[in-house]
């Protein structure tokens, strides 16, 4: 019951934070190399908000499959938590 709030909320607010970081990356290059990616007033935003979207791709991807397999766990440790308990004691003492 934990892991059904308690994970996902993790892994979202990683994902924004490491977006976020990406974000600054972005920002400081463009700032630093006066690189413009548009030809607007402000490119530092465009490259903060490009950066952001990178950084929140790639970890949704991979944070996703954090969450699946820990999903998985877990549904396996409810279907069947007798047979987890007999081939792995020390695991399932853990769990519990």
């Amino acid at each position: 019951i934990v892991s059904d709030d308690l994970i996902p909320n993790v892994l979202v607010m990683t994902s924004l934070v490491i977006g976020g970081v990406t974000g600054c990356f972005g920002y400081l290059i463009s700032g630093m190399h006066s690189l413009h990616v548009l030809s607007i007033d402000q490119p530092e935003i465009v490259s903060f908000a490009t950066g952001f979207a990178i950084g929140l791709a790639m970890t949704s991807v991979l944070l996703g499959i954090i969450g699946s397999s820990v999903n998985a766990v877990l549904v396996c440790f409810a279907s069947s938590p007798l047979d987890f308990e007999r081939n792995h004691p020390e695991l399932s003492h853990e769990m519990r």
